[in-house]
């Protein structure tokens, strides 16, 4: 397991949980997470045992992002298919799963959390797609957004690239679950979770099928379209890495 990733089981097994816990860069998301992601939720989908997908962060920093730098601070060549890989298997997935969102969701992180079926937001979480505030486009961000029809709220956030409240957020995304406290919504995970595995657990599986199977073609197209930009884009940021991923800092005067 590359480091800033823990995998937990809960449940007797039945709920596999992603802890994000790569501190020192915000729980961004390196080409090695990536393709760690990919296998562990392919596993998953073979794995008719598990019956849904936690997703959550060890401190309150969900997700910064993707970081297309190595551990020498170049751009990592491998990044490109490895989000494009991971990308293809999150929106296929047929695992139900759930985000919780305490603290920073920005960039790609934002739309992994809001791509996920539920999400499980605290007072403390906040939305972003500020990259063209930067100069950058997030093409896959956009993409996963608009391909799990969220390309209202991703359109909104990009244009105005502020920070969003998971209040404003729960206004045009239905999916949100707003909780005063951590402890608010860990407890109301466990009972959605509850509920879930109450129920046909394969039932579940197959209603996300279905959706994915009427989006299919259109995410194929979006993806392809995102891919060929997110090449553009590493290509001029060969000579400096470092400030194609500016928007990594969280700085406190963008609130």
């Amino acid at each position: 397991m590359p480091d800033g990733l823990m995998i937990n089981t809960q449940a007797e097994g039945r709920i596999l949980e992603i802890v994000l816990d790569r501190v020192e860069r915000g729980n961004a998301l390196s080409a090695s997470m990536y393709r760690e992601l990919t296998k562990v939720i392919k596993d998953a989908e073979n794995d008719a045992s598990i019956g849904a997908l936690l997703i959550r962060s060890s401190r309150e920093t969900f997700c910064m992002g993707g970081d297309i730098s190595n551990d020498r601070g170049k751009r990592d060549p491998h990044y490109s298919a490895a989000i494009h890989d991971f990308t293809e298997q999150w929106l296929s997935r047929s695992i139900p799963t759930v985000a919780l969102v305490d603290g920073a969701a920005q960039a790609y992180g934002c739309a992994l959390a809001l791509s996920s079926d539920l999400v499980f937001s605290t007072e403390k979480a906040w939305f972003a797609l500020p990259e063209l505030l930067h100069g950058l486009v997030p093409v896959y961000a956009l993409a996963v957004l608009n391909a799990s029809g969220h390309a209202v709220a991703g359109a909104r956030m990009m244009w105005q690239g502020k920070r969003f409240s998971g209040r404003e957020i729960g206004s045009f995304a239905t999916n949100v679950v707003l909780c005063a406290s951590i402890q608010e919504a860990e407890e109301g995970i466990a009972n959605t979770f509850s509920g879930w595995m109450g129920g046909n657990v394969d039932s579940l599986r197959r209603a996300k099928r279905f959706t994915n199977n009427a989006n299919d073609t259109n995410r194929h197209k979006i993806l392809s379209g995102a891919h060929e930009a997110l090449q553009q884009a590493l290509a001029n940021a060969d000579e400096d890495p470092g400030k194609a991923q500016s928007y990594l800092s969280a700085d406190d005067s963008d609130e």
